[in-house]
């Protein structure tokens, strides 16, 4: 009995699982605060019930987040388990990263078979971006792991025709939405051909009865929550973040939504232009964006607007590509042969489709859907790309699989040139990684380069021996990825992830080495950067602290511009700061009357102008007038202000006068 458990057991699997997590949690309590924003928002939501469910960015609910509560009611539990901090937070991406590719393994290997998703489930962990997600709670990794869970429940209704898994798939993705929008519908039409095709052998009434069912579980998971909080009247909820009138709606079909393809129309002001870089607003991109050299372009990798150029090439570009796109040529080129495989089995198994070709075309179709939507959006951030990384995994895994079973691809008869072919696709890889790299150290691409050409010719000279060189190629495409994934472990930033090793060629590589094993010395970019800030604040919080515990009218320890400014104090001190305008700054969320009404009702005594400033602001929007006021009713702390002579204000503390009087009213 024993052995039969221990036979069960996949150790390999195993492996791969384990190897992801010490990707995953290794230093993770090393990041700092993640994403202020979404921590201080857990840490306002675990406080208050009403918070909790509005997904409330402070506890007295003047705004929310712009997303969801889904991910965030999970990092509430977290923190409730471990405490508020940055990497308890982050604890549901890694576990849900760990989820993902153990969902992964089991969709591939169900079809294909268990060597095909041990591949695809290496390849997703080995992919850079998918790292950098994981230690991250910025929610991508959870909704990522509702669309596997979806794509799995699909594929078992398919197996063993169970209604209730088609309706639990179409619920996920309904919960996939309450994670980060219209984002996760971008698999839909994967799934729904999929679905459609695989069922080719049931009755059309039964399959559309069995559409429409799932697609009204569909729309009751996914808009249910909206729905709800636009019929509380707005005096009730908080100000719904990032929306231009106060409405779920508008934030899911604009900011989260049309914005997302056709480019960034609000939170615009004279520090923040937008991100408008697609094919529909090309002509609003900086010029000196479009004209980047690849050094910059590195230099600035997971930059919210280094997303690279519209067009059908740009998940090749550096900026994408290397966070995404090191296995794409496989999958691609996989999915080619496949195709071209399944049209001859289709035709000769009258016309009936298998499994295999069935799941391949679902992986086809969402590589292909979502590639288009990144190709020519304009709003959207670099480790969004993360959702294309089952799609390149599993393809991949499909491509290799059959070079080990040595079939002959693009139907060539000709097993001499088939071989040729594999290894111009293995080649064709290498040559992609190797492009991403050279900028890095390229005495170590040319070796690297090198290896991979010996492998090819091997494979092509040595036909009989594929299951050897199937191997070695495996292994050599997995290098520079692999390497590249450990980059997130020494620090990257959490708040906009991305894997970038320009912090591995900052240092001696000895001393990189000793301090990456020592703990003590060992210190996160993100982390030095909120060290740094905190001392910064220090001085400022304290006067603060103690300026709030004096006046027990007192609601907000201050107010501010924006979200980022305000988050770091609120994790800090445990009190309400109130950002006027929300994430960006520029959120209509109160009228300079309504604030002159908290001000005089001692609930407000002290403003703080961020890092941007006055920069931060629309000069023609309501925030600018509240600023403006400001200014002319207060006075600037000097001893906590930076530079109290600066025209705009950066970290200048403004202390209001509360009394009333003719002026201010």
């Amino acid at each position: 009995m024993e052995r039969e458990k221990i036979k069960k057991i996949d150790y390999i699997l195993l492996i791969i699982l384990c190897l992801a997590a010490f990707l995953y949690l290794f230093n993770l309590n090393r990041i700092g605060n993640a994403n202020p924003f979404y921590t201080a928002a857990v840490g306002s939501m675990s406080r208050n019930w009403k918070a909790f469910f509005f997904s409330s960015f402070d506890p007295t609910n003047f705004i929310s987040v712009d997303k969801p509560p889904v991910a965030l009611w999970m990092m509430v539990l977290s923190a409730k388990i471990f405490s508020l901090s940055g990497w308890s937070t982050a604890l549901p991406s890694v576990l849900c990263s760990l989820g993902s590719i153990f969902l992964l393994f089991k969709i591939v290997q169900t079809t294909f078979g268990n060597r095909a998703g041990h591949i695809a489930a290496l390849l997703m962990t080995l992919t850079p971006i998918v790292v950098a997600d994981a230690r991250s709670n910025n929610m991508d990794a959870v909704m990522l792991f509702f669309l596997l869970l979806a794509a799995r429940l699909l594929e078992k209704f398919i197996l063993q025709h169970h209604f209730i898994n088609l309706i639990a798939a179409f619920a996920s993705v309904g919960l996939a939405f309450n994670v980060k929008m219209l984002e996760a519908f971008m698999v839909l039409p994967a799934m729904l051909l999929y679905y459609w095709l695989a069922t080719n052998n049931q009755h059309l009434k039964k399959k559309v009865v069995e559409l429409l069912a799932a697609l009204l579980t569909l729309l009751t998971f996914s808009f249910a929550y909206p729905v709800i909080v636009d019929h509380i009247p707005q005096s009730q909820h908080p100000y719904v973040g990032s929306s231009q009138n106060d409405s779920m709606t508008n934030l899911v079909f604009g900011y989260n939504g049309s914005q997302r393809l056709l480019g960034q129309t609000s939170g615009i002001s004279a520090s923040h232009r937008g991100m408008k870089n697609s094919v529909f607003a090309a002509s609003d991109y900086p010029t000196s964006l479009k004209k980047q050299s690849p050094l910059k372009v590195l230099q600035r990798l997971g930059h919210p607007g280094n997303i690279g150029q519209p067009g059908p090439f740009r998940l090749f570009d550096l900026a994408l590509g290397t966070q995404i796109s090191w296995f794409l040529p496989l999958a691609l080129f996989g999915l080619l042969a496949a195709t071209i495989q399944g049209i001859r089995l289709f035709k000769a198994n009258q016309r009936k489709l298998t499994q295999k070709g069935a799941q391949t075309i679902f992986w086809g179709s969402w590589l292909i859907s979502i590639s288009a939507f990144f190709s020519v959006a304009g709003f959207f951030h670099p480790y969004y790309t993360n959702i294309l990384a089952p799609a390149i995994a599993a393809l991949a895994a499909i491509f290799f699989i059959s070079a080990e079973k040595n079939q002959l691809p693009f139907g060539i008869v000709n097993k001499a040139a088939a071989h040729i072919a594999m290894a111009g696709i293995f080649l064709a890889t290498l040559l992609l990684q190797s492009y991403f790299s050279w900028y890095y150290a390229q005495f170590f691409v040319v070796i690297f380069f090198v290896l991979a050409l010996i492998v090819s010719l091997f494979w092509i000279k040595f036909p009989d021996r594929y299951k050897k060189t199937f191997q070695i190629a495996l292994f050599v495409t997995c290098l520079i990825p692999g390497l590249w994934s450990t980059v997130p472990l020494f620090g990257a930033s959490a708040s906009f992830p991305a894997a970038s090793p320009r912090l591995l060629l900052k240092y001696p590589a000895d001393r990189l080495i000793s301090t990456y094993l020592d703990p003590k010395r060992y210190i996160g970019i993100s982390a030095r950067r909120s060290q740094k800030a905190n001392e910064a604040r220090k001085d400022l919080l304290s006067f603060l602290k103690s300026r709030y515990s004096e006046n027990r009218q007192s609601r907000y320890l201050f107010a501010t511009i924006n979200a980022p400014t305000a988050a770091p104090f609120m994790i800090q001190s445990h009190k309400a700061v109130m950002a006027i305008g929300g994430y960006n700054g520029t959120d209509p969320a109160i009228s300079l009357d309504q604030f002159k009404r908290l001000v005089f009702e001692h609930k407000i005594k002290y403003f703080y102008f961020g890092s941007s400033g006055l920069r931060s602001l629309d000069p023609k929007s309501q925030n600018a007038k509240i600023a403006d006021w400001v200014i002319d009713r207060g006075r600037v702390i000097k001893s906590v202000s930076d530079n109290h002579r600066d025209p705009q204000h950066k970290n200048q503390l403004y202390q209001i006068n509360q009394t009333r009087d003719r002026k201010a009213l």
